[in-house]
C-alpha cells in the first residue's frame, strides 16, 4: 500500500510538472507556440481540491496561490 501511495504521488507530481511546462509554453508563447491564456487550465484542474483554500488569500497573491495550489 505504501508503494502504491508513493507511485500516485510521483504520478501527480509528473502530471503537475507537465501541466506547468505546457502551460508556460502556451501562455508565454515559448518555442514558437501561439500565446493562449487557456493553456494553464490543466493546472487549475490539478489544483481543484485546493482552490477553495486559495479563496482566503489576498487579491494580489490570488493568481500565484491558484497556480501553486497543487504543490500543497
Amino acid at each position: 500500500m505504501r508503494a502504491a501511495c508513493r507511485l500516485v504521488g510521483w504520478l501527480f507530481l509528473a502530471a503537475y510538472a507537465a501541466a506547468a511546462g505546457l502551460g508556460a509554453i502556451g501562455y508565454f508563447g515559448l518555442l514558437g507556440a501561439q500565446k493562449d491564456a487557456l493553456s494553464v487550465v490543466y493546472l487549475m484542474l490539478l489544483g481543484m481540491p485546493w482552490i477553495r483554500l486559495a479563496d482566503a488569500v489576498p487579491e494580489p497573491l490570488a493568481l500565484a496561490a491558484l497556480v501553486l495550489a497543487p504543490l500543497v
